[in-house]
């Protein structure tokens, strides 16, 4: 990647570790029901696997937050708390990071039937990560939010439901997977089993993360097997770093076993890696699971009880599958709206057909960018033996390509 793109990756990298640290505060939250003990079925939006609510702070006009496990406490992007008038004076630094950021204390965060009062939040710049799932985004939702709650989310509908402590009952048949909330960050830890292509079974200690775009990130090196380079990886709470994208034979848990999940494994340990949320994650756990694996799920999240209920959905079988172009792309609407590729994966079929770093895609199969999402563009490349015609945008000329999908993992 370019010194541009690196030096953006470690901005958002900071700002992240910053919104993954949770801290004791004075207040305690209250949550209030507009009926009962209960807010069902919230709509939201499914973007790039995560849950991307509309929220309105102190009663002000809704912006879009992600609802993020992997976050230690609530975020709001500092330029959309000063449009809303939000008071930015008290400024703070960050121990861990030296980074700056506005204390702000004293919200409200408003979904339809669901009023959180006494909420607390840091306000950092997080908007240019919306470019990475699709979305204008303005906040993060975080522990501080949700800890004292139980949610259900029902990926195949995109509908999510809160309930208050001691009102919620579960009598399906979910697999049950307890976890651990592990200090300072406030992050939700299980066990896994997990079976590589090579070698022996392992159980591993992961970060259950609604926020991380991917299926599993594991810090174990030497699993990568017959990959492709990981160019690019972005989640909310997981920027760039250096390793491959590859596939596990299985992992198991609450007695459910995905077979021939897809995974991102770091060449270096945790220790070595010049990421610094590889790293942090490192010091507590062997990796992560994502978006892409919790979709497979209806999920109860019960933070009172510390467990996590799966029910299979729809796309439970449904074989996870990589980029089949070899582009990680992002959206970009000033001044073209676009795709923009931020890396091109060597020996690709993108690289063949002439695409390069810092193209434009302005055309998908004849579908223009306003007439598709970021998900929907992404899906669109991950079909094996497809030829897609490519309108690209470079230095101010419009050119055609075509690309045979072709699948490399």
């Amino acid at each position: 990647m370019n010194n541009r793109i690196t030096s953006a990756f470690a901005t958002l990298a900071v700002y992240l570790i910053i919104a993954s640290l949770g801290l004791v505060w004075a207040q305690k939250p209250a949550m209030n029901f507009k009926q009962g003990s209960s807010a069902m079925n919230i709509p939201f939006i499914p973007a790039s696997n995560l849950i991307c609510l509309k929220v309105s702070v102190n009663g002000t006009e809704p912006g879009i937050f992600v609802l993020d496990t992997g976050a230690g406490y609530n975020v709001i992007d500092s330029a959309f708390a000063a449009k809303i008038g939000l008071d930015l004076s008290q400024r703070k630094v960050s121990p861990k990071t030296g980074m700056g950021f506005s204390q702000l204390a004293s919200l409200t965060l408003s979904l339809p039937g669901l009023e959180a009062k006494d909420q607390l939040a840091r306000a950092i710049p997080v908007a240019q990560l919306g470019a990475f799932i699709g979305v204008p985004m303005a906040g993060i939702l975080g522990y501080d939010f949700f800890k004292q709650m139980v949610f259900r989310v029902d990926y195949s509908k995109a509908v999510i439901s809160f309930y208050a402590p001691g009102h919620f009952k579960y009598q399906g048949k979910g697999a049950r997977v307890p976890f651990e909330i592990v200090a300072p960050q406030n992050w939700p830890l299980a066990t896994i089993h997990i079976t590589p292509e090579k070698g022996q079974p392992f159980d591993a200690k992961v970060l259950i993360d609604a926020g991380a775009i991917a299926p599993f990130s594991l810090n174990v090196p030497g699993l990568c097997n017959a990959t492709i380079p990981n160019t690019v990886t972005m989640g909310i709470t997981g920027a760039g770093s250096g390793g491959c994208h590859g596939r596990l034979k299985a992992v198991s848990f609450g007695g459910l076993t995905l077979k021939d999940p897809l995974a991102v494994m770091p060449t270096a340990d945790a220790g070595q890696t010049s990421d610094p949320i590889a790293a942090m994650v490192g010091q507590v756990s062997l990796g992560n699971i994502g978006g892409e694996l919790l979709r497979r799920f209806n999920v109860v999240f019960d933070y009172p009880n510390k467990e996590m209920i799966l029910e299979p959905g729809p796309e439970f079988k449904k074989p996870m599958e990589h980029d089949m172009c070899g582009v990680f792309i992002i959206e970009k609407l000033e001044p073209v709206r676009g795709f923009w590729v931020m890396a091109v994966t060597p020996g690709s079929p993108a690289e063949a057909a002439g695409i390069k770093q810092g193209d434009l895609i302005t055309g998908i199969g004849g579908k223009a960018p306003d007439r598709i999402t970021l998900t929907q563009a992404r899906d669109l490349l991950r079909r094996h033996g497809k030829k897609v015609a490519l309108s690209i945008m470079r230095d101010g000329q419009q050119m055609e390509m075509n690309v045979r999908l072709k699948r490399m993992i």
